[in-house]
């Protein structure tokens, strides 16, 4: 499942979508339209969640969270993540991490963001290729922009971090999705704590 501010769609952002479905259904074997869940509906205006979405925060077996400071100021963005969040921890052993099933992807760092970092949780950046040290500082669209080799790297990575995840674990469905408009939004407030901790 692909979550991101739609303000953020432009070309260069289906571009990265494009070629991280076909790494990942290179590396899965899955059929390139069951490689990863793009919406290209905004969700923010509607009182409750569309079918497909629903469906596929339900089904996916990862969340790739396309950070930006758009992205953490939608409230469709952290209604998403509080689903698919609640998915991981449900039915989590005391004491024991919820699996690491939400890649976050530094779209556009948050520098001149208020709190100018990401949520605690997100901060822990799953995947950094060490042959690509401008992607934190810079953000994957600039890199992409740039035509740069570390952006394929970036993709190649976080393609296996996808594989990965989605072998190594199983988030089951949850009983119910509740209302667009019931769905807290962890991201409205600067206390991250509760989206995060399992």
């Amino acid at each position: 499942f692909i979550s991101y501010a739609h303000e953020d769609r432009d070309p260069v952002l289906e571009k990265f979508v494009r070629e991280l479905r076909e790494e990942i259904r290179r590396l899965t074997k899955v059929a390139r339209k069951d490689a990863a869940f793009f919406d290209k509906t905004s969700v923010e205006l509607m009182k409750n969640w569309p079918d497909d979405i629903a469906d596929a925060l339900q089904t996916s077996k990862v969340m790739i969270s396309i950070t930006s400071p758009t992205y953490f100021g939608q409230p469709f963005c952290g209604k998403e993540f509080h689903i698919f969040d609640q998915r991981r921890k449900q039915n989590l052993v005391s004491g024991k991490q919820p699996p690491p099933v939400i890649l976050p992807v530094i779209w556009t760092p948050l520098r001149g963001w208020p709190g100018t970092k990401l949520p605690a949780g997100l901060d822990k950046i799953n995947v950094v290729p060490e042959d690509a040290p401008d992607y934190v500082k810079q953000g994957l669209r600039r890199l992409a922009v740039r035509g740069s080799m570390q952006y394929m790297n970036c993709v190649f990575a976080f393609a296996d971090a996808v594989a990965h995840a989605a072998g190594q674990h199983r988030v089951p469905p949850l009983d119910r999705v509740p209302e667009f408009a019931d769905t807290p939004n962890p991201f409205e407030s600067d206390d991250w704590e509760e989206a995060m901790s399992p």
